[in-house]
C-alpha cells in the first residue's frame, strides 16, 4: 500500500520519503517568487517573510502531480487530504481519481483536519501500514481518530488573524 499527502501534514518530500510514503508538496507564493512547501520554504523562513509583511498564497499540489502520484504504483493508494474545508485538496484528490479508469484501488480520505493532526494521521497510517494492517481497517481506524480529534488555529496578533 502506498499513503499519499501533502505537505499541510507538516512533512518534506524527503522525511516521507524516508518513512515510507509520499508528500506531494503545497505551492507557497509571496512576493512574486512560488517556494514548494517543506522542501523550498521552512516554517521559520515563511513566518519570516510574514514579519516582513509578506503575504503568502498556498495553492494545492497540481492535479498533474497527483495523477502522476496514482499512476506510478500498481498497489492500493490511501491518499490523505488536508480538511475540504479549508481546501481544495480533497475534492482535487478524488477528481483526480474519477479522471482514471479502474480506479478502486485508490482510497482518498478527507482527514477534517490540518497541521498537527493532519500530521498525526498520516503517522498513524503509516505505522498500521508498517504492521501490515489492511487498508480497509486502517480507514476504519483514521475515521475513529478523525472523530475524536480538535484542531484549534491561534494566531498570535489581529494581524496573522486577518491575514
Amino acid at each position: 500500500m502506498k499513503i499519499i499527502a501533502d505537505s499541510s501534514s507538516l512533512y518534506s518530500s524527503k522525511e516521507a520519503k524516508e518513512k515510507g510514503f509520499t508528500i506531494l508538496p503545497v505551492s507557497i507564493t509571496m512576493n512574486g517568487k512560488s517556494y514548494k512547501d517543506y522542501d523550498e520554504i521552512l516554517p521559520d523562513a515563511l513566518l519570516s517573510f510574514m514579519m516582513q509583511g509578506a503575504i503568502p498564497k498556498s495553492s494545492q499540489p497540481a492535479i498533474g502531480e497527483i495523477l502522476e502520484a496514482y499512476t506510478s504504483t500498481n498497489e492500493d493508494i490511501l491518499v490523505l487530504t488536508v480538511g475540504d474545508g479549508l481546501s481544495g485538496t480533497y475534492s482535487n484528490a478524488v477528481g483526480a481519481k474519477q479522471s482514471l479508469e479502474n480506479n478502486d484501488y485508490i482510497h482518498v480520505v478527507d482527514t477534517q483536519t490540518l497541521a498537527g493532526a493532519f500530521h498525526y494521521i498520516v503517522d498513524k497510517a503509516n505505522r498500521l501500514k508498517n504492521e501490515g494492517i489492511p487498508i480497509e481497517q486502517i480507514k476504519t481506524e483514521l475515521q475513529t481518530s478523525i472523530q475524536n480529534s480538535l484542531s484549534y488555529v491561534i494566531p498570535t496578533n489581529f494581524t496573522f488573524l486577518k491575514r
